[in-house]
């Protein structure tokens, strides 16, 4: 393709082939909270309500996801959240969905695999094994509890409007943007990223370090991988409340550990003209670096 498509595409349409989204390495984990999950729940439940007196041309729209083809499928560049949501809605539903005869979409990680294979197969007796299986289960167990408050009946109505197609209408759809396969997709992902609360310093600067132009176009792939797995073996040992608090007393200052060393390095830079008043002022010191 050669410009960037933009279009209204129905959730059921993620079901169908090709459906295979590729989480890549400079992303952080799935991190939404209950409150994220049940918000989306919710909107579902309401817009299924009021749309049964609506046209059927009637649809509730979530926010962009934003990918770039692969041979298998999609690199999700943006959209994370929402996409691993709607998994995990599904896979509390599946037994619905089978009779329907509909299939999940998968989701594969670039770099973490176990997180892969626990999505497929989620176990809550290891919700506190890793800080990616207690995101999960919490999402998980939201859901679970969501539905157990409604009507028994009421799984196959939101299933319905989840996953009507654009002729039985009244649906649940993605604002699907496609980039164009030669802009680089980290550069996409920071511009995105920049204005949103959710995503912290440190996982700006990892989608700094891993650009594909700071690389030989031969060892691209092999550099990425290597340090987004060179990155989450730090994140994991910083995760070690031993470790920790060898380091400073401070339980919850950040949700991704790393940046407590990230933010040493940017004080020790000196560099007066980034105000440290600024939320994102570790990422601008090593942004500035970059561009230089």
């Amino acid at each position: 393709m050669s410009d960037n498509q933009l279009t209204l595409m129905p959730i059921n349409d993620l079901l169908k082939e090709k459906k295979n989204f590729l989480i890549p390495a400079y992303q952080r984990g799935f991190r939404w909270t209950k409150r994220h999950v049940e918000e989306l729940l919710n909107d579902i439940r309401d817009f299924q309500k009021e749309s049964e007196s609506k046209s059927k041309e009637a649809f509730y729209c979530l926010q962009p996801l934003v990918v770039t083809e692969m041979d298998s499928g999609w690199v999700l560049i943006d959209g994370q959240q929402r996409v691993t949501t709607i998994y995990l809605i599904l896979t509390y539903l599946q037994s619905i969905l089978e009779l329907l005869g509909k299939k999940r979409y998968t989701l594969q990680y670039e770099t973490r695999h176990d997180s892969e294979n626990f999505l497929q197969t989620i176990d809550l007796s290891k919700k506190y094994k890793n800080i990616d299986y207690y995101h999960i289960c919490e999402a998980y167990e939201t859901i679970q509890k969501w539905f157990e408050t409604q009507d028994g009946n009421y799984k196959i109505k939101f299933l319905q409007t989840l996953l009507n197609d654009d002729e039985s209408g009244k649906n649940v759809k993605v604002i699907w943007y496609e980039v164009n396969e030669t802009i680089d997709s980290i550069d996409v992902f920071t511009r995105l990223n920049m204005g949103k609360i959710p995503l912290t310093n440190s996982e700006l600067i990892k989608a700094l370090f891993l650009k594909s132009k700071n690389f030989k176009e031969s060892e691209v792939t092999l550099q990425q991988i290597k340090i987004a797995t060179e990155w989450d073996a730090i994140e994991n040992t910083l995760q070690s409340d031993e470790f920790w608090y060898f380091m400073q007393n401070k339980a919850g200052a950040y949700s991704n550990r790393i940046e407590f060393i990230l933010k040493l390095i940017a004080d020790a830079e000196g560099d007066v003209s980034v105000p440290k008043f600024d939320p994102y002022y570790t990422f601008l010191v090593y942004n500035k670096r970059f561009s230089k």
